[in-house]
């Protein structure tokens, strides 16, 4: 991949994930190792591809949940009983947020090469569904509380952002509240 982004003399920015972590504690920053020895695919997977970029001499942007797919989710579904999990968190990535760090990435050269990019806040599945239907005026008796069984999803799944805000002089959306009302 970076041979080719050095025959175009374009920048390698690959967009990775929040669930690289292990889940034990919250607002892992960009400092941190991802999980070395994961049972699960995807953080393997994701964490096989962030060291070929590194090596190739990309950036990784790490996300959490982009907001625009629980949005579209909620809107589509609130007729039928949505299940939405109460003991898994992170920050939820806000697309205008992703777009002004894509733009910054590609047009400075950093020495930093791993970024995150979240809201400052931290909810978990139900409490984002909720507010994401209550801000468009929908019934929100459809989402039901329910609590994730299974092991191989993690529990909190935060980002730390500050040292990315930082280096870029960027300042991330705070709440959801106030992504959803810049949409």
């Amino acid at each position: 991949p970076a041979s080719l982004a050095d025959n175009l003399h374009e920048k390698l920015v690959f967009t990775s994930t929040d669930l690289v972590f292990d889940g034990t504690k919250k607002d892992y920053t960009e400092l941190e190792k991802p999980e070395k020895n994961s049972e699960r695919v995807y953080a393997h997977h994701k964490r096989k591809a962030e060291e070929k970029v590194l090596s190739a001499g990309g950036t990784i942007i790490r996300l959490g949940l982009v907001i625009n797919g629980p949005i579209n989710y909620v809107r589509n579904n609130i007729g039928n009983k949505i299940f939405s999990w109460t003991n898994k968190t992170n920050k939820p990535t806000s697309v205008h947020d992703l777009a002004k760090l894509i733009e910054k990435i590609t047009s400075n050269n950093y020495d930093q090469k791993i970024f995150h990019c979240a809201i400052g806040e931290e909810l978990n599945r139900y409490d984002l569904n909720v507010k994401i239907a209550e801000h468009y005026g929908l019934d929100s008796r459809n989402i039901i509380p329910i609590e994730d069984t299974d092991q191989l999803r993690v529990n909190h799944a935060s980002l730390d952002c500050t040292l990315t805000q930082e280096t870029t002089g960027l300042q991330f959306t705070k709440t959801l509240k106030e992504c959803l009302e810049r949409l």
